[in-house]
């Protein structure tokens, strides 16, 4: 018998967090749709069969512990968004907030790649493309949000991802949201420092 319905990124990724004894668990949440109910009184509602997934402040799809100081909160993607994906979790002003707390943040873009299995075999096996986010100077308030991709093969546990420890030493800075890439988009709120 075949499967007829397909993995997703987020069981994939609950997956490898098992294989690696790490627990986790998933914090993103389907708001179910609702539409005024027909012949019902006014401001009655009933539910759709739409909705929306809401993750846990704007970005992540699963906590996880790793046995480092702090949790990891991973936003997890097919392979193809990676870079989308990071983008829209730094405009994310949540997210500032969870970094400045000593929490991480990975994106991990699932793909399927060939895998050396044998002397002369290999095999496709499904494996993350880990892109780590962090604040270049966590004391600085105005301080850039960096995505550095992990090497293949990491458990993607470096702490705050020092500057030039991913692949080919290369970083990219996500200059934060807004007209002017100095603040928060319009209509978000600013979180205050301590």
């Amino acid at each position: 018998m075949s499967k007829s319905r397909k993995t997703t990124p987020t069981a994939r990724t609950l997956e490898e967090l098992r294989r690696r004894e790490w627990p986790a668990q998933v914090v993103e949440r389907w708001l179910p749709g609702r539409r005024p109910k027909k012949g019902g009184a006014p401001g009655e509602t009933e539910p759709t069969a739409y909705g929306v997934r809401k993750d846990l402040f704007g970005a992540i799809d699963v906590l996880a512990l790793d046995g480092c100081p702090g949790s990891l909160g991973i936003q997890a993607c097919a392979g193809a968004s990676a870079s989308e994906r990071a983008k829209k979790a730094a405009a994310e002003p949540l997210l500032r907030a969870w970094l400045r707390a000593g929490n991480r943040f990975q994106v991990w873009a699932w793909r399927e790649t060939w895998v050396q299995t044998g002397v002369k075999t290999k095999a496709r096996r499904w494996r993350p493309r880990i892109l780590a986010l962090y604040l270049d100077d966590p004391s600085d308030p105005e301080a850039q949000i960096v995505s550095e991709e992990l090497e293949a093969g990491s458990d993607g546990r470096s702490q705050g991802a020092p500057p030039g420890a991913g692949v080919n030493g290369a970083s990219t800075v996500i200059p934060p949201p807004g007209p002017d890439r100095s603040g928060s988009a319009p209509g978000l709120f600013a979180l205050e420092e301590p």
